[in-house]
């Protein structure tokens, strides 16, 4: 099952968005941008709400761009509000007094005279994240696979 991802960012950042994402894409993790989810006549934010929704973590890249972006702030809002993991990647220098809803929060310092540093860490939290998760459903299917068992062998015992 692949990991979800939802990548918020000012489009004035597309270029290292780009990057990022291309950087961080494997074969078990799907990253949403909705510039590539063009749907004509549908609600963005709709879109935007479904796949934040839908995804397993929330990764924002902050910079003095997204720091003006009333979408931003509402798409970390609603990851707030819908409980996912968010990872802050924040540009250095921004002035972190405007982090809004991020404020006291850890995040990611990513420099863009090297970016590398950052995306290893971005990197090695999704994949440590997506481990842990698929770890959980195995124990949650094992569980209930182990009730199932338990009910056909008491079942069979009844008659």
């Amino acid at each position: 099952m692949k990991y979800k991802v939802f990548f918020s960012h000012s489009v004035r950042d597309k270029d290292w968005v780009n990057w990022i994402t291309r950087n961080l894409t494997g074969p078990d993790m799907q990253i949403w941008l909705s510039e590539y989810d063009i749907q004509p006549g549908e609600y963005i934010t709709t879109k935007v709400e479904q796949n934040i929704s839908d995804c397993d973590c929330f990764v924002v890249l902050l910079t003095k761009n997204s720091q003006q972006s009333v979408f931003v702030q509402n798409e970390i809002g609603c990851a707030q509000a819908l409980k996912k993991p968010i990872v802050p990647l924040a540009e250095s220098g921004i002035d972190k007094s405007r982090l809004g809803m991020l404020t006291g929060r850890e995040y990611i310092t990513f420099r863009k005279h090297q970016p590398y540093e950052a995306l290893r860490e971005v990197s090695n939290f999704l994949y440590r994240d997506k481990s842990i998760k698929e770890r959980g459903q195995n124990i949650v299917i094992g569980g209930f696979l182990g009730l199932l068992f338990a009910a056909l062998v008491l079942g069979d015992e009844e008659d």
